[in-house]
């Protein structure tokens, strides 16, 4: 026979959850810091099934999170989740815990304005969007990414470059994204020979350095230069986040 004392604890943090996951998410927004850039979104529902419309330079965003509430046995908050607007639409499931955030994207598509947009906006542009397949991250507190697996996948089509006045030829590419020994890599190739890099970023959990590789075969495949041997870097960039 359980203790009255425990049935009354269970009780009552029963029902303060509940009136928390009832709760308008209007009020429990008003919460937030008025430094926090959520204080300008729209919110609706609650948090068993929250709606959020954010706006930015690229348009709006509609968020809908539902929430599971059988993660709360695990020490877990979280659901699934929906994008929509500003060039991206995409689902997944998202969960929450003391030791970190695990966020999965099923499928997701990145529209090709909003590609030339992350880009810096002029860098180039293109009219094939970017599809997302089954991507997985792993957020730890004060380390930041420490894993990641998934697919991407684009074109075939052109590239316009903000230098050259002529477009790009572009095959279909696919990228394959793993984590192994401590290093989260992105290895790009074409999809007819995915084994075969034309672009390689290889991000190291625990330095927090990023080694981007761009091969000169890559510059042959796009017909840009043929200076440069197959193997040998054509561009490559080393950089630490702090």
């Amino acid at each position: 026979m359980y203790p009255v004392r425990l049935l009354i604890a269970t009780a009552l943090a029963a029902f303060l959850g509940s009136l928390i996951l009832f709760a308008p998410l209007l009020r429990l927004a008003a919460l937030l810091p008025e430094s926090s850039p959520l204080r300008s979104a729209t919110f609706e529902g609650t948090l068993l099934d929250a709606r959020v419309e954010t706006v930015s330079r690229a348009g709006a965003s509609r968020w809908r999170f539902r929430l599971n509430p059988l993660y709360l046995l695990t020490l877990g908050l979280g659901g699934r989740w929906e994008l929509d607007g500003s060039g991206v639409g995409a689902e997944g499931g998202a969960v929450l815990r003391p030791w970190g955030l695990g966020v999965e994207v099923d499928r997701g598509k990145v529209d090709a304005d909003r590609l030339a947009l992350l880009a810096g906006g002029d860098a180039f542009d293109t009219d094939e969007p970017l599809f997302i397949e089954d991507v997985a991250l792993r957020i730890v507190p004060g380390r930041g990414l420490v894993a990641a697996r998934g697919a991407l996948n684009w074109g075939p089509g052109e590239v316009r470059l903000r230098d050259r006045g002529q477009p790009v030829a572009v095959p279909a590419l696919t990228g394959r994204l793993a984590t192994e020994d401590g290093r989260i890599r992105l290895q790009v190739g074409d999809v007819a020979a995915p084994d075969v890099a034309l672009l390689e970023a290889t991000y190291t959990v625990e330095g927090r350095e990023l080694h981007l590789l761009i091969p000169g075969r890559t510059l042959k495949v796009l017909s840009l230069s043929s200076k440069f041997a197959d193997d040998r870097p054509a561009f490559e960039m080393k950089q630490t986040f702090r």
